[in-house]
This record gives C-alpha cells, sequence and structure tokens, in this order.
C-alpha cells in the first residue's frame, strides 16, 4: 500500500543546503521504497510564507462567502489546508532557530483549523489515520538544545487537535559541525518508517 506525501520545508538554505530538508527528502524516499510510489505533494514555507493572523484576516473569514470584498477573498485563498486531506503522512523540516521553529510553520499550524476542512463545524476532527514525521535541525549539542526545545509540544497538540495521533520527532544535533547527527537521524526514520508494516 502506497501513501501519498506532503513535505513540509522551512529552511532559508533550500533544499540542497538544508540539513532538515535533505532529510525530509531521505524520509520521502525511504517511505517508496519500502510501500511504492504514491503521490509526493512540496509545501515551501520559506518561498510561500502563510500570512499571519490578523483582525482583517478573521473577519474575513467569518464574512459570508457573497458578501466579502476582493481583497477579503484573497487573503483566505492564500490559505489551502487541502492538501492535509488528500495526503496520507507529514514531512514537517523545520530548521531549529533560537531553540523554536520558524515563525512561518507556526503561522502553518495557526492556519491548519479550518471549518469544512479539517475540523466539522462542531469542531470534531477530520484527519483520522494520518502519520506526521516531524524532522528539526540544530545548531548546537544535544545538551545545549534539548532543555530549552519547546516546540515538540505545540507541534503535537496542534496536530491531535485535528484528530492525529501518530507524531514522531526527529532532531539533527551540531548542524555547524562536521560531527552533525545525520546518520543516527537517517536510522531513527528507518526504524520509525519500517515499523508501519
Amino acid at each position: 500500500m502506497s501513501f501519498n506525501i506532503l513535505k513540509i520545508d522551512t529552511s532559508i538554505r533550500g533544499h540542497k543546503d538544508s540539513f532538515s530538508s535533505r532529510m525530509g527528502e531521505y524520509a520521502v524516499k525511504t517511505i517508496q521504497k519500502t510501500f511504492g510510489s504514491g503521490n509526493i505533494e512540496y509545501l515551501d514555507l520559506y518561498k510561500t510564507p502563510m500570512p499571519y493572523l490578523t483582525s482583517e484576516w478573521d473577519e474575513a473569514a467569518h464574512t459570508p462567502l457573497g458578501l466579502r470584498s476582493e481583497a477579503q477573498n484573497k487573503m483566505l485563498d492564500a490559505v489551502d489546508m487541502k492538501p492535509l486531506i488528500r495526503n496520507d503522512i507529514y514531512i514537517c523540516c523545520l530548521a531549529g532557530y533560537m531553540y523554536d521553529v520558524p515563525a512561518t510553520f507556526k503561522s502553518f499550524l495557526e492556519h491548519m483549523v479550518q471549518f469544512d476542512v479539517t475540523v466539522n463545524a462542531n469542531w470534531s476532527p477530520r484527519l483520522q489515520n494520518k502519520k506526521v514525521l516531524t524532522i528539526a535541525a540544530w545548531g548546537d549539542d544535544y545538551d545545549s538544545v534539548t532543555p530549552e526545545i519547546g516546540y515538540e509540544f505545540v507541534v503535537k497538540k496542534s496536530f491531535e487537535l485535528l484528530g492525529i495521533k501518530e507524531i514522531k520527532f526527529f532532531n539533527i544535533f551540531n548542524t555547524n559541525e562536521i560531527t552533525a547527527t545525520e546518520d543516527t537521524v537517517q536510522t531513527q526514520l528507518e526504524k520509525e518508517i519500517i515499523s508501519w508494516k
């Protein structure tokens, strides 16, 4: 059984120079090798950032469709969460910075709750039976970074609200050094993906 995959990138370095993006691509290839080739959808939040939530956006979202201005429709159309419905696995490739993740990804998390897309009108979730692999890259070592990391809690709670229970985290450390832990994360990813059989 093949999986449809949504790969979300956040790094300012681009695909080739980003540890998290390279490792995300490794996860995509490992999934395809293990389960066959499904559809792959890419979302680069650095190149196409999500707008921040504003009072204008909130007003547009609560204005009936026929009464919205052209500017309001354009603002709402900039955020499309349907890829979360179409895909089975989300690979979130996060560039860790100052013990946190990029603001563009936080905006993505804020926009994930969309009525009649990811949740029903009564707030019941629509994204059961999905999987999330979150890969973050950090310049410092494990001992320096892990006491401060708070992003995992936020990411986990955000996806759980939508009905997703299988959320795994993989952290690459020492990206500023030759001792970067990419190999360790590759092994961890392989083990996780094979466990889905």
